[in-house]
């Protein structure tokens, strides 16, 4: 992470590569919610399900993204807040440790949510792109997105346990405390 906040053009890569890719989706996303008619009442099949769980993930998402952006930014006081200059991923932790729920409740939830979006979208895609038009490619290929799904949890999850598992001791004294 210290290498990555060393990049020349951080931010100009970080608006071209992030931002505006995820706020256009964002965008898009929420009128797709907004317009969307769930019909899982009448219909209880299970790719119904599958789209309302599409637009729920995408709700948590976003307030997940609000979380992460403004908590790194210090919105929500100096406990929260990232510092990137020499001490990215332990600046991480420390964000981590000020508060339970940060890294049993809202980041996990955070992860699942946007796993989920991510595999389920990409088996939606293909559909919607004519890839996998029979129901037996859908199958299989629903079977490709859930191992993606895993794939994808397990990194994330990974990725939290080991920002937990940094070495105190290497970390600066005001990290520490």
């Amino acid at each position: 992470m210290d290498k990555i906040h060393a990049l020349p053009f951080l931010n100009v890569i970080e608006w071209l590569l992030i931002y505006i890719p995820i706020l256009y989706h964002t965008v898009y996303g929420v009128w797709i919610v907004a317009t969307g008619q769930p019909n899982i009442a009448q219909y209880p099949y299970g790719k119904n399900w599958f789209y309302f769980f599409q637009r729920v993930s995408a709700i948590i998402i976003v307030a997940f993204m609000i979380f992460h952006i403004l908590g790194m930014k210090g919105v929500f006081g100096t406990n929260l807040e990232f510092v990137p200059e020499k001490y990215a991923l332990e600046s991480v932790r420390w964000h981590f440790q000020r508060h339970w729920s940060v890294l049993y409740l809202i980041y996990p939830i955070g992860v699942l949510a946007s796993c989920y979006h991510l595999a389920n979208g990409i088996w939606t895609a293909a559909i919607t792109w004519g890839l996998t038009v029979s129901e037996h490619a859908q199958r299989r290929w629903g079977y490709v997105c859930f191992g993606l799904f895993l794939l994808t949890l397990a990194c994330g999850i990974l990725a939290l346990v080991g920002v937990m598992r940094i070495n105190e001791v290497t970390s600066p004294a005001w990290l520490r405390g």
